[in-house]
């Protein structure tokens, strides 16, 4: 195994494959034969799921399993359901992302797949010494998907645990023994479920009619235990689909941080971060494989120097970054989510009932122009908003 390589990729979850398969389709690669060391410490991919919006192309269009272009929003008004043309709600199973990235990986002659464990980085010119369980490599760019722990702990003795909010979640992949399920349309958000102090709401998935994900999504502070969550997905189904006899096939579970925040603290020293340690989740959302896409793609224009190219996929700016703005929503929303949960639920409602949901998806993907994020807005119950502006702007006069 060779000491140097081109790039080396620590970790090998969602970010790190998005890199790679870019990175080996870039026109600007030119022929190159890049060495490419991947290192991760697990033997099996993670198991996870990744959904999203989008009206165009993108770079694993050829992944995506399912696709609806209706979505319903339920809340105590009833349901409303929209067709979102030209968007689509697409689904990546992340068992299949996971193997074709993987595979393809460990069959390129010019990639090399390590099982180990990260000890310490450290930057040595202009090249990165990466230490390993398994040996010592360089890597004149080095790219990281996961966080240094040991600077995780550091930061927690010193302040405590994560002190912010989670958006965390339980989803059951449910096979009725009849047809039960429209399978025409996502539910989005239903918020006609007991909220707990948190933000909670459902999140149905319809595979077939008779076959379907459904979880259950928290906004807050406090983390949950399995059967918190199983009371809710239990009462919800009978609610919604009678007293029909099904099985839960499998669980998704996780958690993500909902922040502002920068992960910068924690980053491997000489690397540059990609993923959810280089803050591509979106904060008020939880949305984050397109976010990553784009960001894995402008991160391999970048390392062939071609920091103005146009996006080879969809024509968009590879480098364009999200107006400011937009980070100043999200912390306002979260501020909101943070003290008063309660509001979540009338805001959410307000949103999906005086708007075209296509005008809102533009906006949480931080597409919107200013006229449309003022119409938006002025959709929205202003007093918790105005509560927090007035904390913002308490907060930068300290």
């Amino acid at each position: 195994m060779p000491a140097t390589y081109d790039i080396i990729l620590i970790g090998a979850g969602c970010s790190s494959m998005q890199f790679l398969y870019q990175l080996r389709r870039y026109p600007g690669k030119r022929g190159k034969k890049l060495r490419v060391l991947v290192i991760e410490a697990s033997q099996t991919a993670p198991r996870r799921t990744w959904c999203f919006w989008s009206s165009e192309e993108h770079t694993f269009s050829s992944f995506v399993s399912h696709s609806w272009n209706r979505v319903t929003f339920a809340g105590k008004s009833g349901e409303r359901s929209q067709p979102v043309n030209p968007y689509t709600y697409q689904y990546i199973d992340g068992d299949h992302f996971f193997k074709k990235t993987w595979e393809e990986a460990k069959k390129d002659e010019y990639t090399v797949w390590l099982h180990a464990t990260v000890t310490a980085t450290k930057s040595v010119g202009n090249q990165t010494q990466v230490e390993t369980s398994a040996g010592t490599f360089t890597g004149n760019k080095v790219y990281s998907s996961v966080s240094n722990p040991a600077k995780i702990e550091s930061w927690k003795r010193k302040h405590g645990q994560f002190p912010g909010l989670w958006q965390h979640f339980k989803g059951w992949f449910v096979r009725f023994d009849e047809s039960v399920i429209a399978p025409d349309a996502v539910t989005l958000m239903d918020f006609r479920v007991p909220q707990k102090d948190a933000a909670v709401f459902v999140y149905v998935l319809p595979f077939s009619p008779n076959y379907a994900l459904v979880e259950c999504t928290v906004f807050g502070k406090r983390l949950w235990a399995d059967e918190d969550y199983d009371h809710i997905l239990k009462a919800y189904i009978k609610e919604t689909f009678g007293e029909k006899s099904y099985r839960c096939e499998s669980v998704e579970k996780g958690r993500i941080p909902m922040t502002t925040s920068s992960f910068s603290s924690f980053v491997w020293d000489g690397t540059e971060a990609i993923g959810t340690a280089g803050g591509v989740v979106k904060p008020s959302t939880g949305y984050f494989f397109l976010r990553s896409e784009r960001h894995t793609k402008r991160k391999v224009a970048e390392y062939f120097g071609e920091h103005g190219s146009q996006n080879i996929y969809s024509g968009v700016d590879s480098t364009n970054s999200s107006p400011p703005r937009f980070a100043f929503y999200d912390e306002l929303l979260l501020g909101i989510i943070q003290q008063e949960p309660e509001r979540v639920k009338p805001i959410m409602e307000a949103l999906f009932s005086k708007n075209d949901f296509r005008h809102i998806f533009t906006f949480l993907d931080e597409r919107s122009n200013l006229p449309g994020d003022a119409r938006i807005f002025m959709t929205l119950p202003y007093i918790p908003f105005l509560k927090q502006l007035f904390a913002y702007i308490s907060k930068k006069r300290i």
